[in-house]
C-alpha cells in the first residue's frame, strides 16, 4: 500500500511503533552487553579472589606444618612430645583442602599456564611433606637422627613455588580486570552510540510524518482564509486516501456549495424588493380583514337585534295560537337568532383578539383566573364542578386577554363534561424563560388525530346538538396566546380527558400569587 494511503493514525502509529522496535533491539543489545560484564565481575569476585586467599592460606599453613614438625623433632622423647604434631596434621589438611580449591579454579580451559604452576608447587610440597613424615616416624621409632634437617633450604623453595604460583595468578586476574573494563568501556560506547541513533530515528521518523500531516494542511488551510475572506477559489487538490484527503474533499465540496448559494443569493436578492412589497400587502390586507370583521360583526349586531325582537314579539303573540308547525318554525328562528348573536360575538373577540393594542404587562395570573372563575359562576355551580390550582405567577401579558383565555379553556372543560361531575386542575410549571400553564379536565377527552384541527376557526368535532358552540373559542385561546408571545397545544385521549397546556413569558424576580 503507497504511504499516502494510510491514514494519520496508522502512521503516528507506525511510527511510534518504529521507535518501540529500535528500543527493543536496543535493549537487547544492551542485556547481552550488561550479561557478559555482570559475568566477568561475578568472575572476579568469586573465583579470582577466593584463589587469592586460598594461596595466602596455603603460604600460612606450609609455615604453620613447618614449625610444628621442626619442635616435635626437636622435642626430647617422651609422653607429651606427640602434641607438637597436632598444628602439623591441622595444617597439612588445611593445605590439601587449599590445593583441591585451585585445582578446581585451575582446571578451567583458560587456565593452561596457571595448572603446571600449580603442579610444580604440588611436587614440591608432596616431597618436601614425604621428608618429613620419614622423619617424623624414626624419631617417633626413637631412632637417632644423623642431621637435623635445615628447614629453611626447603622453605624457601616451596616459597619460590608459591610466589611463582601467585605471580601466574595475579597475570591472569589482571587480564580479567583489564577485559572487563574494555567490556565496561565498549557498554558505554555502544548505549551512547545506541542512545544517539535511537534519537536520530525519533527525530528523523517525527520530522517525516509531521511534514505528510502539516505540509497539505497548510495548503488547506490557506486555502480556507481565502475562501473565509469571500475568495471562491478551488482548493489545492491532495491525492491521498486518509484523513486530509477527505478533508481536502470536503472542502472542495463545500466550495461547490458556496458557489450555488451564492448564485442563489443573488437570486434572492433580485426577488427580496419582490417580497418585501407582497409582504406588505398581505399585512395591509391583513389588518384590513380583522378591520372588516371587526366592523362587520359590529354592523350586523343592530339588525339581528330587531330581528330577534320581533321574532321573540311574534312568538309571544301567536305561541299556541297558530298551528303545532308555526310554532316550530318560530323556535328554529329564535334558535338561528341567538346562535347567530353568539357567533358575531365570537368573531368581534376573534377579531379584537389579533388587534396588537393592548399593551402587555405584569400581570398576575391569579387575578384573571379568579376573573374567569366569576364570569362561570352560573355555570360552575350548576354542575357543581370542582376546580383547584396551585400558586399562580406573574407573567408578561394582557390581564382581558389572559382572562378571557382562562375563560374559554375551562369554560370548554365544563362543556365536554356532559355526563360526569366536572374535576378541573389549573396548574403551573417553570420551564427556562416561560411559564408553563396546563388546565386538565376528566372530559371525553380528544383523538390525537384533531390536535391540530381544534385550534382552526369554525372547527367542530361533534354535533351542535350533543355539545353547543361557534367552533371559534379555541381559535380565539390560540390567537390571545400567539400574540402574547407564547404557544398552545392539547395533549390527550378518548374517554381519558384532556390537558390543554399554554406558555406565556415569564418576569424575571417572580412572586407566586396565592
Amino acid at each position: 500500500m503507497r504511504a499516502r494511503g494510510l491514514g494519520i493514525f496508522v502512521r503516528i502509529a507506525a511510527g511510534y511503533a518504529l521507535v518501540l522496535v529500535v528500543l527493543f533491539v536496543m535493549t537487547g543489545i544492551l542485556y547481552g552487553r550488561i550479561t557478559q560484564l555482570a559475568a566477568q565481575t561475578e568472575e572476579i569476585a568469586s573465583v579470582d579472589q577466593p584463589a587469592f586467599r586460598s594461596v595466602a592460606d596455603l603460604s600460612t599453613q606450609v609455615y604453620a606444618a613447618e614449625q610444628s614438625a621442626t619442635r616435635f623433632l626437636a622435642a626430647a622423647p617422651g609422653p607429651g612430645r606427640s602434641k607438637w604434631l597436632n598444628p602439623y596434621y591441622t595444617a597439612r589438611a588445611a593445605m590439601d583442602l587449599d590445593l583441591t580449591r585451585l585445582a578446581e579454579w585451575a582446571a578451567q580451559p583458560t587456565h593452561g599456564d596457571i595448572r603446571s604452576t600449580l603442579h610444580d608447587l604440588e611436587a614440591r610440597l608432596q616431597a618436601r611433606w614425604a621428608t618429613l613424615d620419614t622423619e617424623i616416624a624414626a624419631a617417633g621409632a626413637g631412632q637417632p637422627l644423623a642431621d637435623v634437617t635445615d628447614n629453611s633450604v626447603a622453605i624457601a623453595t616451596i616459597e619460590s613455588a608459591t610466589d611463582r604460583f601467585r605471580a601466574v595468578l595475579g597475570e591472569h586476574v589482571k587480564g580479567d580486570a583489564v577485559e572487563a573494563a574494555a567490556v565496561a568501556q565498549q557498554t558505554l560506547t555502544l548505549i551512547l552510540g545506541l542512545f544517539v541513533i535511537a534519537i536520530l530515528i525519533t527525530v528523523i521518523a517525527g520530522f517525516l510524518i509531521a511534514r505528510s500531516i502539516a505540509h497539505p494542511l497548510a495548503g488547506l488551510t490557506a486555502a480556507a482564509n481565502r475562501i473565509a475572506a469571500g475568495e471562491m477559489i478551488d482548493p489545492p487538490v491532495v491525492q491521498r486516501r486518509d484523513e486530509i484527503g477527505v478533508l481536502s474533499t470536503a472542502l472542495t465540496r463545500m466550495v461547490r456549495s458556496l458557489r450555488g448559494l451564492a448564485e442563489k443569493e443573488r437570486g434572492l436578492r433580485v426577488d427580496l424588493a419582490e417580497y418585501q412589497r407582497v409582504q406588505g400587502e398581505l399585512k395591509r390586507s391583513n389588518a384590513e380583514l380583522e378591520q372588516f370583521a371587526y366592523v362587520a360583526s359590529h354592523d350586523l349586531q343592530e339588525p339581528l337585534r330587531m330581528v330577534g325582537s320581533y321574532t321573540g314579539l311574534l312568538k309571544r303573540r301567536y305561541q299556541g295560537k297558530l298551528d303545532s308547525e308555526a310554532d316550530e318554525f318560530i323556535a328554529y328562528a329564535m334558535g338561528g337568532v341567538t346562535r347567530m348573536q353568539a357567533l358575531i360575538n365570537d368573531l368581534l373577540t376573534y377579531s379584537r383578539a389579533g388587534r396588537g393594542d393592548r399593551p402587555l404587562e405584569e400581570t398576575d395570573s391569579g387575578q384573571a383566573l379568579a376573573r374567569a372563575l366569576d364570569s362561570l359562576q352560573t355555570t360552575i355551580a350548576g354542575k357543581q364542578a370542582v376546580i383547584s390550582h396551585g400558586a399562580m405567577p406573574v407573567v408578561c401579558a394582557n390581564i382581558i386577554q389572559l382572562t378571557q383565555l382562562f375563560q374559554n379553556l375551562i369554560g370548554n372543560a365544563l362543556k365536554f363534561c356532559k355526563d360526569r361531575r366536572p374535576e378541573i386542575r389549573v396548574g403551573t410549571e417553570r420551564q427556562g424563560p416561560d411559564w408553563v400553564f396546563s388546565v386538565l379536565d376528566n372530559g371525553i377527552g380528544i383523538d390525537p388525530q384533531y390536535r391540530e384541527r381544534i385550534f382552526q376557526i369554525f372547527q367542530r368535532l361533534h354535533k351542535r346538538e350533543e355539545y353547543e358552540g361557534t367552533g371559534i373559542g379555541l381559535a380565539i385561546c390560540k390567537k390571545i396566546v400567539e400574540q402574547q408571545g407564547g404557544r398552545i397545544w392539547v395533549e390527550s385521549e378518548p374517554g381519558k380527558g384532556s390537558t390543554f397546556k399554554f406558555t406565556l413569558p415569564a418576569i424575571e424576580a417572580q412572586q407566586l400569587a396565592a
